[in-house]
């Protein structure tokens, strides 16, 4: 997981691998084991859960198997019937992140993913995260401008310097799941990577 002033690491990422599937907006499948999500969900508005995942899910043995199982990981079963709009921006990006783990990557590439919610949204997609990584165990690396957010998900955060973008830092993040922003130790990484900022 990386904290990133820019996204280029993911586009240097995309480079090494061939694309053979593209989503106009929100995330890349590339030979099958590495997804790209965003934070624009590019839901179809007149398609509801179930069909629209159904219609990214390139798996057309187990479709409807492995569409009943990221439904439920994300915790929206009692949802699969409704359409965007009857949704929250949170469940949104609940059906999105499900998408996005329908192969079953080996690699899941975040940039930004939860930018377009609210604070108290944001940090309850933070959670949800990592519960389904604690249940699927994928390997994820997450590009985000809050400090807080990296620590809360990262097991190491890689602060990146500007003018090159070379990386400046790695600061490991040794402490138990789930984590608590007020810890002192919490505090202590946080401040140890603000300071990395300010002198950036």
């Amino acid at each position: 997981m990386m904290l990133l002033n820019l996204s280029s690491l993911l586009m240097i990422l995309f480079t090494l691998f061939q694309v053979t599937f593209v989503h106009w907006t929100d995330f890349c499948l590339l030979r099958k084991n590495m997804r790209l999500f965003c934070h624009k969900n590019g839901l179809k508005p007149h398609i509801s859960t179930y069909f629209d995942y159904i219609f990214f899910n390139i798996s057309k043995k187990e479709k409807k198997k492995m569409t009943e199982y990221y439904i439920n990981l994300v915790g929206l079963s009692d949802f699969k019937n409704a359409i965007p709009n009857q949704l929250s921006g949170g469940m949104q990006q609940r059906v999105s992140i499900a998408r996005a783990l329908d192969t079953k990557p080996e690699l899941l590439l975040l940039d930004e993913p939860f930018g377009a919610l609210d604070a108290f949204t944001r940090m309850s997609m933070q959670r949800e995260i990592l519960r389904i990584w604690e249940q699927d165990k994928t390997t994820m690396m997450i590009v985000t401008h809050d400090i807080d957010e990296a620590i809360f998900l990262s097991n190491r955060v890689i602060i990146m310097g500007k003018n090159p973008g070379i990386i400046k830092k790695i600061v490991p993040v040794d402490l138990p799941l789930p984590r608590d922003r007020t810890d002192s130790v919490f505090l202590k990484i946080r401040s140890e990577i603000m300071k990395e900022f300010l002198d950036l």
